[in-house]
């Protein structure tokens, strides 16, 4: 959530509006709307790449466990 929204931690916010006050004050406010459209686009590819390695780590552990994935689906149906 954080990295996508950082005034959620208001630390991390701190910091951000630090950086981006550095990067206006050096390149002018064109790069700090490019900097907020990079920082939005790499949050997303990280918290997607997460989210798949989460996936795949519960569908490892849970065969090994033996749990039937398709069976807790059915399940859910009814």
């Amino acid at each position: 959530m954080m990295c996508l929204f950082p005034h959620v931690n208001p630390a991390e916010m701190y910091v951000w509006l630090g950086i981006y006050n550095g990067v206006v004050d050096k390149y002018g406010t064109h790069a700090g709307s490019v900097l907020a459209v990079c920082t939005f686009i790499l949050a997303l590819c990280t918290s997607s790449f997460v989210g798949i390695v989460v996936e795949k780590m519960t569908l490892f552990l849970g065969k090994r466990q033996g749990i039937d994935w398709d069976e807790m689906e059915a399940r859910k149906a009814e």
